[in-house]
């Protein structure tokens, strides 16, 4: 006949497996949603970044630990927008690369990644990456700005008349964004998170060129 103490074992012993086994399939669970959530690399830097707080050291997303990120994020959260901005220093670019900057916006759901180069003392390029999360869409465009008036020129027409002005060639513009995103970027992504991605394998992304 069981013993009161060898009850008490069994059901310690129901309980703890319960919980061994309700703790897996909460493992395994998280693990397939994460797969079907995060299908690209611009989803793990999007989800990995989103939760920052932006105030130093405090829940800084791995994008912290890249060498020559600016020692702490950028929130410019509002009412409105949450967003995020961690920023390469400049002194830790070569040039031509003028800046280099990654900004989540998680009320929109995007992550903007966008470098700039020098072209004269007066003018610089702007390559602006947006990704959109719900569709993604890695949306690639162009602009120029210009030191002394502060103009920003982003009217499609004017930036096609400003490629010409400058006599720019597809294939710069292809070297420049290269540089920028997959030499730079990601290359700096990949030494600071155990991606399953890489540049050449993005994952499931559609890009959108806009040049």
């Amino acid at each position: 006949m069981p013993t009161k103490e060898s009850n008490h074992m069994r059901k310690s012993v129901k309980i703890l497996l319960t919980l061994l086994i309700s703790s897996i399939i909460i493992l395994i669970s998280m693990s397939i949603y994460n797969r079907i959530k995060i299908q690209n690399i611009f989803d793990e830097i999007y989800y990995d970044s989103r939760n920052a707080s932006g105030e130093g050291w405090d829940r800084r997303s791995s994008l912290g630990s890249i060498k020559g990120m600016s020692a702490s994020a950028t929130n410019l959260s509002s009412e409105s927008e949450r967003i995020i901005v961690e920023t390469y220093r400049s002194g830790n670019l070569s040039a031509p690369m003028k800046s280099l900057s990654i900004m989540n916006n998680s009320t929109k759901k995007d992550l903007e990644i966008s470098y700039s180069y020098t072209l004269t003392q007066n003018i610089s390029i702007f390559f602006e990456n947006i990704y959109n999360v719900k569709t993604r869409e890695l949306t690639k465009a162009i602009s120029f700005v210009e030191a002394n008036s502060g103009k920003r020129i982003t009217d499609q027409k004017e930036v096609e008349e400003t490629i010409k002005t400058y006599k720019i060639t597809d294939e710069q513009l292809a070297a420049w964004n290269h540089q920028g995103m997959d030499e730079v970027f990601l290359k700096d992504w990949l030494s600071v998170y155990p991606s399953r991605y890489s540049s050449e394998k993005p994952g499931n992304v559609s890009v959108n060129t806009q040049w």
